[in-house]
């Protein structure tokens, strides 16, 4: 059995968030089937398979299209990171997309010159 449902859109707020600041999210999914489709989940998965995205549940009607709501997480590191969108019809039925998020803030990295004890140029 193929699903009836697309998932049409991911958001994210703030636009450029930072390491430690609280992403929301919140997902557009379609059911493009002539049904309405009862009790879908939306939940969205970091690259450990927890969840980050508070699990969404509601009822679809055919031909339409809806969002699940805003919810938050703020565990997220500096960098990118896949994020796995799954919208649940029942057990036998999923819908996977990918969403990339990139979060800024500190990765660690220290510029600068390389000196001597004496403060001259040790890059020779």
């Amino acid at each position: 059995m193929s699903s009836d449902i697309s998932i049409t859109n991911v958001r994210h707020r703030p636009d450029d968030p930072q390491q430690g600041e609280t992403v929301e999210f919140n997902v557009e999914v379609e059911n493009t089937g002539y049904s309405t489709i009862d009790s879908i989940d939306v939940v969205i998965y970091d690259e450990s398979d927890s969840p980050v995205y508070v699990p969404v549940n509601f009822d679809l009607p055919a031909g339409e299209s809806q969002w699940g709501g805003w919810t938050g997480y703020s565990d997220f590191n500096a960098g990118p990171h896949e994020l796995s969108v799954v919208v649940e019809e029942d057990e036998a039925n999923e819908t996977k997309e990918t969403y990339t998020l990139s979060v800024g803030g500190d990765l660690g990295w220290i510029t600068g010159d390389v000196t001597t004890e004496s403060g001259g140029d040790a890059s020779n």
